[in-house]
């Protein structure tokens, strides 16, 4: 499986680098964070840490969705989706550090489907 999660993260660094594209003309500091986070989030879950993962894909989405919102990089209803996706993230990894329930794999799943919707805007765009 370790070779599969290896796959899975190491396929985030184009989407992070596409947002970092967009997201860097118009106020480098947050695309530079944003980017961060993004990355954190890989390693985090990369290498087996539970609410910290948690914590820092919060982060990355708070950050890019309020990015893609004040920048207009990405239509408003995704932009705003990523930041409340941001909130729930970082509460989640709040019950998951206290230990009230094991936040993780529902976060790999939220993930996953943001993932899918960030693929359908870009192809959206794209054709």
């Amino acid at each position: 499986m370790r070779g599969l999660d290896v796959l899975g993260y190491g396929l985030l660094l184009p989407p992070l680098a596409t947002l970092h594209a967009r997201s860097a003309p118009h106020r480098s500091s947050g695309a530079v964070l944003a980017t961060s986070a993004g990355v954190a989030t890989a390693l985090s879950a990369l290498f087996g840490t539970g609410w910290q993962t948690l914590f820092f894909l919060g982060m990355w989405w708070w950050t890019a969705g309020k990015m893609a919102l004040e920048t207009a990089t990405l239509p408003r209803a995704f932009a705003q989706l990523t930041m409340a996706l941001g909130v729930l993230a970082l509460v989640a990894a709040v019950f998951a550090a206290i230990g009230s329930f094991a936040a993780l794999p529902l976060g790999q799943a939220a993930l996953a489907a943001w993932l899918l919707g960030l693929a359908a805007v870009f192809i959206r765009e794209s054709g």
